[in-house]
């Protein structure tokens, strides 16, 4: 398959899937909101249908050979980043789980998928405005056109719940700045070099996603190693005041 192909073939994926039909959407209280989301199972038949030989990967393997899996101060998964290779490309994603959640590792790859595959599958859902829904939706086939996933890709979407990642399209040197705002330079300087970044021209739209979504994730670890440090301390007070 040449690039023209490719292309042609991710606009359609995108035209078919970017805004799935509403009787497909499912939803999900968090934070006062209803979350809307596509289920992992729509997600990967929109790929089956497609692509019939995508795959994923995770994106990196421990010494015994198992996918690395993030996990918080008491050992329990909380994040997972994987590739997914579809039409010929080849796209980073993170999955994210709250500690102690039942079938954790089963969430975090359909949370995975979902992420990875945004661009041209459900993408629509996690944009700020709010699209407008369909009463009775046509098959995916039949849905009309949507933005073109290269152009899609190049500005992900803002997430809609409030602990969540918000990437944003900037990228280059003011998302640099911005990452050390808000993280520090030791800790982003950390970062690039953990994902070989040399120059700011390296710095693309879908490297930033996943720089920023490990930067946030290893804020959240260090907030639950602190407040797990002080309630230590807290417990330790009070044995010895009793």
């Amino acid at each position: 398959m040449n690039d023209e192909q490719r292309h042609e073939a991710l606009r359609k994926l995108a035209e078919d899937w970017w805004d799935p039909p509403a009787d497909l959407i499912d939803t999900l209280p968090k934070g006062g909101v209803d979350l809307r989301y596509l289920s992992h199972a729509w997600v990967r038949k929109a790929l089956q249908d497609h692509d019939p030989d995508w795959w994923w990967e995770p994106m990196g393997y421990d010494d015994q050979g198992q996918p690395v899996i993030e996990r918080d101060s008491q050992g329990k998964p909380v994040g997972f980043w994987i590739w997914l290779h579809v039409l010929g490309t080849k796209r980073a994603g993170y999955g994210s789980v709250e500690p102690g959640k039942r079938d954790a590792i089963k969430e975090l790859i359909g949370d995975s998928l979902r992420n990875a595959a945004q661009p041209v599958c459900g993408g629509a859902l996690w944009t700020r405005s709010k699209p407008q829904k369909r009463s009775k939706a046509p098959l995916p086939s039949a849905i009309g056109k949507t933005p073109d996933p290269v152009a899609v890709a190049a500005q992900v979407a803002d997430s809609a719940a409030d602990d969540a990642p918000h990437y944003e399209t900037v990228f280059g040197k003011d998302f640099y700045d911005r990452m050390v705002r808000d993280h520090g330079e030791e800790v982003v300087n950390g970062a690039l070099a953990t994902f070989r970044i040399a120059r700011f021209s390296e710095l693309t739209p879908e490297k930033c996603k996943v720089i920023e979504a490990s930067l946030l994730s290893r804020a959240r670890i260090e907030r639950e190693n602190a407040d797990r440090a002080k309630q230590l301390e807290k417990e330790k007070g009070n044995d010895a005041g009793g």
